[in-house]
């Protein structure tokens, strides 16, 4: 109708009006007219559905699924529509599979043939652009790989996609993941989920925002030093970095190969363990069994120097905490402490020796070798990172790491044997404090604006550089409405305990929150959720009806054109009305039934009564009888 109606209006204007100079005004008026029309067309073209998606997780869609509300094809819908929405402000997304409507098509009719076999199937995830998904470019947030298509997925893309995962885009990030302090690359930079004038943190501050704004439930990042858990802490999800090792990153390009994990960014702390159980090829329920999780007796153990500071020792990682992160801190140990938890201070637990270790293990020369084994696996013309460093399209110079192509890659091993001081001087804290989980703000200062570069976290400062679990838990929002986030830290393989502190965290801090810049692209209106909540109440209810016919079949019409209403729901123009007129309908005709209901069930009542007097009276009749022939005997 509004091509036709476009095509009309064009035919007048350069046919009849553009000729006629007195139409001037008229002429501009209709110009304003259409494009103000094509205006209102573009902003009512969303889809809709009688449940809001930006409210719920995996679990809540795939009930919605069940009963009917949704289809696989109007999720992915729903979420291509947010991202086109939106994502002009907050620059998170790089690429859209396309193909990712006719992948959700697929799932609804397999799902309506064979159900599915995993709480994951079909559900929308973005994806860091330096993780390969087959038939999308992995640019590394760089234009110089444009054309660098992969030939086949990375191990943990496949994973997820074995369970039905669909991926919807790939996410901007800090070119190469060079950067902690920001998301800029040569796609431009990912503004904050909370304000457009502050930094999403990196590098993979595009999937944070990306999930923080609902383009997508859950998301994948990757960690070098703080690269998952600080963009969480600033767009308030949830990121985790697993025990070094524990995930297969075949077909990621990395930055450096002695500290990159691949971990998952969610809403919530249930939707992240079940990512990661796939992710690592673990058993269902392995990280997202929280049926026996408590914060009683847990060691909570508090290194002060990372979450207050320490200016005696004056290195990166122990400036001074922004006040409000430290009041928004210590009510958090306060809530922890109130569950149960020990809230355990240890006060000189850094030093500088442990920095300057640090520094010298950091591996992102193995950048060069990483990136020309990578590289081969791609459609790129690029082959090498030389010729990446010389090609135009990328923001930063690669100059260095060019030069240490030459460093032998065994070195690496050096690096281990330089950390085991550190390692057990960590371990024996861990050892006697009976440590359940170090914990500390995952960053220390203010969010920083576009540009700037206060940039502070002591996130690398443990979990890197041994390889043990940490993750960023949404903490709250200061005075200017920006997102913190507290870490917690784990010993090795402990995923299973630190899952399960975070689990109970999540209850007495949950403040998750949509950006007031990214609200839900529609309102269920309230007759709708009324028959909604109606008919949840009385779909399951079995009626009887032996009387009247007519009656019968009204109910039965009346529950199909409820049920249509729901799976056919954005061809309804007026939904609050037809959804008051349906609830009548179907609520007059229940009640119908549920008159004739109790009428049927007395009368059912009264025949089994009858029937046992009966019974009764033929079984005393009988024994009379019987006493009748025993005294003639």
């Amino acid at each position: 109708m509004f091509c036709i109606f476009f095509v009309f209006i064009l035919f007048l204007y350069y046919n009849i009006i553009n000729k006629g100079e007195d139409m001037k005004i008229f002429k501009k008026f209709l110009l304003v007219f259409m494009f103000l029309f094509i205006f209102i067309i573009d902003v009512n073209a969303y889809y809709e559905a009688p449940v809001d998606i930006t409210t719920m997780d995996i679990y809540d869609i795939q009930d919605a699924i069940d009963d009917g509300y949704l289809t696989y094809e109007l999720l992915v819908r729903l979420y291509l529509d947010r991202i086109e929405a939106y994502d002009d402000k907050f620059n998170a997304i790089i690429s859209v599979n396309k193909n990712a409507i006719e992948e959700a098509k697929k799932c609804d009719i397999n799902y309506k043939a064979n159900g599915r076999d995993s709480v994951l199937y079909c559900i929308p995830i973005i994806v860091k652009d330096n993780i390969d998904v087959l038939g999308m470019a992995t640019t590394g947030g760089a234009r110089a790989l444009s054309d660098s298509i992969p030939y086949s997925d990375s191990v943990v893309v496949q994973r997820l996609k074995d369970k039905g995962m669909i991926v919807l885009a790939k996410a901007n990030m800090s070119e190469f993941a060079f950067m902690a302090s920001s998301s800029n690359s040569s796609y431009g930079y990912t503004k904050n989920a909370f304000n457009t004038g502050y930094s999403s943190y990196g590098s993979s501050g595009g999937t944070a925002v990306a999930v923080s704004l609902q383009y997508a439930p859950v998301g994948l990042g990757t960690d070098t030093n703080s690269s998952l858990r600080a963009p969480s802490s600033a767009n308030g999800v949830i990121g985790f970095r697993s025990t070094f090792g524990l995930i297969n990153t075949t077909g990621i390009l990395a930055y450096d190969i002695t500290r990159d994990v691949v971990g998952p960014i969610t809403k919530t702390v249930k939707e992240n363990a079940l990512l990661l159980e796939v992710m690592a090829s673990k058993e269902e329920g392995t990280y997202s069994n929280f049926k026996n999780t408590s914060l009683k007796g847990k060691n909570i153990v508090v290194l002060d120097q990372f979450a207050y500071g320490d200016s005696n020792l004056n290195v990166y990682g122990t400036g001074s905490t922004y006040s409000e992160i430290k009041t928004l801190f210590d009510d958090a140990l306060d809530k922890m402490k109130d569950e149960g938890a020990n809230i355990i201070h240890v006060k000189n637990f850094y030093t500088k020796e442990y920095y300057n270790m640090d520094q010298k293990v950091l591996g992102g020369w193995t950048m060069c070798y990483a990136f020309n084994s990578y590289i081969k696996n791609t459609s790129s013309k690029i082959k090498s990172l030389k010729e990446l460093s010389n090609a135009k399209g990328h923001i930063y110079s690669l100059k260095e790491y060019v030069d240490e192509c030459s460093i032998n890659i065994k070195t690496v091993d050096k690096n281990n044997l330089l950390k085991e001081d550190y390692r057990k001087f960590v371990e024996s804290v861990i050892s006697n404090y009976n440590v359940d989980a170090f914990v500390y703000p995952t960053t220390k200062n203010k969010v920083s604006k576009i540009g700037q570069s206060n940039f502070e976290s002591s996130s690398y400062s443990i979990s890197p550089i041994l390889g043990f679990p940490a993750v960023s838990v949404p903490l709250g929002f200061d005075k200017d409405g920006l997102m913190y986030g507290i870490e917690f830290v784990g010993s090795k393989n402990s995923e299973v305990n630190l899952y399960g502190i975070i689990y109970e965290f999540e209850k007495i801090n949950n403040v998750y929150e949509l950006s007031s810049l990214a609200p839900s692209l529609y309102e269920v209106p309230r007759n709708v959720i009324k028959l909604k909540d109606f008919y949840d109440d009385n779909k399951s209810v079995i009626v009887i009806n032996l009387f009247n016919t007519k009656k019968r079949e009204r109910y039965n019409k009346s529950l199909y054109e409820v049920e249509k209403f729901f799976s056919n729901y954005n061809d309804y123009e007026n939904k609050d009305e037809t959804a008051l007129k349906l609830y009548n309908e179907y609520k007059t005709s229940l009640d119908e039934l549920d008159n004739n209901t109790v009428i049927v069930i007395f009368i059912l009542v009264l025949f089994l009564i009858l029937f046992f007097v009966f019974k009764l009276k033929k079984k005393k009749l009988r024994l009379r009888r019987k006493l009748r022939l025993h005294r003639k005997r």
